[in-house]
């Protein structure tokens, strides 16, 4: 996930991010060096002017483009980008 880089890109500092969410810089870092639930990156898109999926453009796999997507399941988020990882993401719900 790519949070940093497209904070940037859209004239952003994570100073000014953490202002706008009314937390402290080492919150905001916290959040972009783990892993946000879809809650607060609704947030930080918000305030930057860009699509959650943005975020996750470095992850974007060009071989399978047909499938392209996020599911959330009890507030983590999941990238999905080939048929395989949707599979082994429900298999491994049914457990």
């Amino acid at each position: 996930m790519e949070i940093k880089g497209v904070v940037k890109a859209h004239g952003f500092t994570l100073q000014k991010v953490a202002d706008e969410m009314g937390i402290t810089k080492g919150a905001i870092s916290q959040i972009v060096n783990g892993a946000p639930n879809i809650a607060t990156l609704r947030k930080i898109a918000a305030i930057v002017g860009c699509q959650i999926g943005d975020f996750f453009k470095d992850e974007m796999s060009e071989d399978d483009a047909s499938i392209n997507g996020f599911i959330e399941v009890d507030g983590k988020v999941h990238r999905i980008t080939s048929k395989e990882q949707l599979i082994d993401l429900a298999e491994n719900l049914k457990r």
